[in-house]
């Protein structure tokens, strides 16, 4: 066997993972990378194609060398979300600790579920290490639903609040601590384990010779349930000694698994090592640099190296054979997307086109695996949400000289075409191909203005009379339902640069949030609280929004396109209406951002000619407009507007003229930063809600949203120079 020298890392915020992405691919033999003690905060990958690496950190204890960062699930899916993603096989770790210190807890009941580690590869070793987290701190997976991996932790220490050992690899726990956190003053506070072990597979999780410690109080902790609803978990009179014994001393807990299978955690009182005092310090919390700079820092370590961490620039292709195209958005849109490709393939029948449909929830964690492990498609549908992140990780190809050359060339909606350049934080470069967008919508209940003799909400004056004079809060009617809970932060930004009339997110490289302007709109739409809305408004999401409306205690909200057929369902089309925004000073309609669907050219595409092919077709405007017909989206082919099935979706109609007609100015929210999701949802969603309550002044939370957005935009200015 070929024994390749161990490299010893410097003590740097960013070695690890710089020496994970320059390690060759295909090692002969074990490599070891050993690394200095140190606080490192960034994420750290391994890749797919670098199998039989070790990671061995050289202080005298394992909380002395840590790799940590603080991204939530909710940003890049459990892979992205991951401080450490593991693709590869036959990788060891010991003597270190993985965190991911994202602040559950301070985010409230908005909170996201945080990922130390994930591993997908095939014997995993972890030995006398370290994991913490929250919810979910450290993922076993497969490469492949049908591929069952092995995992061995031993000698560790696994720390969090619920569900934070989980996935379908056939996993063992031996000899180490589980440390249960508690979540508050509830007396049942969680399960260890979460499975998704299949059916058909023999073994899930086994815990052996370990207990769990913590200061919950007794009974409050479970040691598993099943990961997917239907299942059933394993239960005590299942768990039994390997072998009878007649005398005291360790002993083997074997799990019989039922429809999911999980462990049972033993309490013993054998471990090889104390844990008291394992704590990696919360005050590692904090705001994290740039985790898509980190990963397009990697990309580009591994380029200079002869790899670029994906499998290859792709090529052109001959332009006939068999591509692959992963939809993101699959069952809900699959029977529409099977009749483009149908009529693709009836036009160009020398390609093939394989459909893969992917859940959307999903859709983030499948790209990070694939970029990661290797298998990206050749066109894939990209959400504006997680188009930065794929660009920074290199995985797609430019496509602005392609549409020059092709027959979309002046065919896109401007806004849209700007919102991807946008989201893609790369300048005026394109990194997708925009087929549609929702839009901000005022929806209102029709009959009720009729018989008050009041006209449409069309300007913000409209819009505060109506919701005043269909106000009798004493018989529960309100006009308006103001939305404090789950996605909050967008809607008010929306009404506040809609009323002070403020074009650009940024001046220079300083937000506009809480220009003086801002702050007074904020402050007149927050007054409406408890005056014009129910005062339970303060947890309002859109499912309670809309339900509120539909019963008609509500005669206006704000939401998006997507619940225009809920209404409809309910309500009919003569009883509410959907319109665009109210219109602001001068006359001029402005909004935020709403995030525009594309797709995507994958730079490994070994056909990128038919791939190009196939995406010229689907945006093509017959293909446009009949997506969006089925979606009920905004189409992105300006040709499109004047197709006779808008006449049909009145507020699809008016969106779309909003966006083409040069009526209306999009403020371009700032979708690129890392930082984005968790400074507009877990970091301020709360900080709105005191403002509704009158325990934060509209102008202190701005000052406090601008200050965080600023050094966002600060820390991703200075990757850039850098990249």
């Amino acid at each position: 066997m070929t024994h390749f020298p161990s490299k010893r890392l410097p003590r740097s915020g960013a070695a690890p993972g710089r020496a994970l992405a320059a390690a060759s691919a295909g090692n002969g033999g074990r490599v070891t990378l050993r690394i200095t003690p140190g606080t490192y905060r960034e994420k750290a990958r391994i890749s797919a194609d670098k199998p039989k690496i070790s990671l061995q950190g050289t202080g005298q204890n394992r909380p002395d060398t840590v790799i940590v960062y603080d991204t939530p699930a909710a940003y890049g899916g459990s892979t992205g979300g991951a401080t450490v993603p593991i693709a590869s096989s036959d990788v060891s770790a010991r003597d270190l600790a993985f965190a991911d210190d994202f602040d559950e807890a301070a985010a409230g009941p908005n909170g996201e579920r945080a990922l130390a580690v994930r591993t997908t590869g095939d014997r995993t070793v972890f030995e006398d290490t370290a994991f913490q987290g929250d919810q979910d701190t450290l993922m076993t997976d497969g490469p492949e639903p049908d591929v069952v991996s092995r995992v061995r932790i031993r000698d560790s220490y696994l720390e969090g609040d619920a569900d934070f050992l989980r996935g379908r690899a056939a996993t063992v726990v031996e000899d180490s601590l589980v440390g249960a956190l508690g979540r508050g003053p509830a007396t049942d506070d969680g399960h260890v384990t979460a499975a998704s072990t299949w059916k058909g597979d023999p073994y899930g999780f086994l815990t052996t010779r370990s207990r769990i410690v913590g200061d919950t109080p007794a009974g409050s902790f479970h040691p598993g349930r099943p990961r997917h609803p239907g299942g059933k978990p394993g239960t005590a009179p299942l768990v039994t000694p390997a072998r009878p014994r007649t005398t005291g001393g360790p002993r083997t807990i074997r799990t019989t698994r039922s429809t999911e299978g999980h462990p049972t955690l033993p309490r013993t009182t054998r471990t090889r090592k104390r844990e008291a005092d394992m704590t990696i310090s919360r005050s590692l919390r904090g705001r994290a640099a740039s985790a898509v700079a980190l990963t397009a820092t990697l990309a580009l370590t591994a380029t200079a190296c002869g790899d670029d961490g994906t499998g290859g620039s792709g090529t052109e292709g001959s332009g006939k054979g068999t591509i692959t195209f992963w939809d993101n958005n699959g069952g809900v849109r699959t029977a529409v997307w099977q009749e483009i490709i149908k009529d693709f393939e009836a036009k160009n029948p020398d390609i093939k086109v394989k459909y893969v449909p992917i859940p959307s929830e999903d859709v983030q964690s499948k790209y990070d695996t694939a970029i990661a492990g290797g298998g990206l498609p050749d066109v894939g549908g990209v959400g504006a949400a997680y188009l930065a992140n794929m660009v920074a990780q290199n995985a797609l190809d430019p496509v602005g000289e392609r549409i020059e050359a092709s027959s979309l060339k002046g065919k896109l909606v401007p806004g849209m075409v700007e919102s991807v350049k946008s989201a893609g934080g790369r300048g005026d470069e394109m990194y997708s191909v925009p087929t549609s967008a929702s839009n901000g919508v005022v929806y209102y209940r029709t009959d009720l203005f009729k018989a008050a003799g009041l006209p449409a909400p069309t300007t913000w004056d409209a819009f505060y009379t109506a919701a005043a004079k269909l106000t009798d809060a004493k018989n529960n009617k309100f006009g308006y339902t103001i939305r404090g809970g789950s996605g909050s932060i967008a809607q008010a930004l929306d009404a506040m640069y809609g009323q002070s009339g403020i074009t650009e997110f940024w001046k220079g490289d300083k937000t506009t949030v809480n220009d003086p302007k801002n702050v007074a709109a904020l402050g007149k739409y927050v007054g409406l609280y408890k005056k014009a809305t129910p005062e339970a408004d303060v947890n309002n999401d859109f499912k309670k929004m809309n339900a509120q409306f539909d019963s008609g205690s509500i005669a206006m909200m704000n939401h998006n396109l997507g619940s225009y057929t809920d209404h409809v369902k309910a309500l009919g089309t003569d009883k509410f209406a959907g319109i665009p925004n109210p219109v602001g000073p001068g006359g001029v309609r402005v909004q935020v951002s709403n995030p525009v669907d594309g797709l995507g050219l994958f730079r490994t595409s070994e056909n990128k000619a038919a791939a190009w092919k196939f995406i010229e077709f689907a945006v093509s405007h017959e293909s446009n407009s009949k997506w969006n017909e089925s979606a009920g989206a905004i189409p992105s082919h300006t040709d499109a507007a004047g197709d006779a099935w808008l006449d049909k979706a009145q507020a699809t109609k008016l969106g779309a003229q909003a966006l083409t007609d040069g009526s209306t100015k999009i403020v371009q929210l700032p979708y690129y930063l890392p930082d984005w999701n968790k400074i507009s949802k877990s970091e301020n969603e709360p900080n709105f809600q005191k403002v509704l309550l009158g325990a934060m002044t509209p102008k202190e939370f701005l000052d406090t949203l601008a200050k965080q957005l600023n050094e966002a935009q600060a820390e991703w200015n200075e990757q850039l120079k850098k990249g």
